[in-house]
């Protein structure tokens, strides 16, 4: 991997543990259950640790699912807007499956 590519997939990496702290801090003001999103949040994480190519499928299927929620350019760390209703992961080469739904 060239220094550029692992440079862009740790940015990505970031981005997302960013984004999945902001669920995990939304999914625990909304009461949903902590178990269900633990289980979730394993599956993402395991899906980081693999990086490449997984990790990139993994970022273009978050920017279809969310579409403009999803801003992976924001680096202030600012937080989304809550019209983010739904986070639904599938990594179609592994089969694992990382779903939780904020209501």
């Amino acid at each position: 991997m060239s220094s550029s590519d692992e440079t862009t997939t740790l940015y990505y990496i970031r981005q997302l543990k960013k984004s999945m702290q902001r669920l995990e801090k939304r999914v625990k003001k909304q009461g949903i259950s902590i178990i269900k999103l633990n289980r979730s949040m394993q599956r993402m994480r395991k899906l980081l640790k693999r990086k490449g190519t997984s990790l990139l499928k993994l970022k273009r299927k978050l920017k279809v699912r969310c579409g403009s929620d999803f801003d992976t350019s924001s680096s202030d760390g600012s937080e989304k807007s809550d019209s983010e209703e739904e986070f639904d992961i599938q990594n179609t080469n592994e089969g694992d499956v990382a779903t939780s739904t904020a209501h």
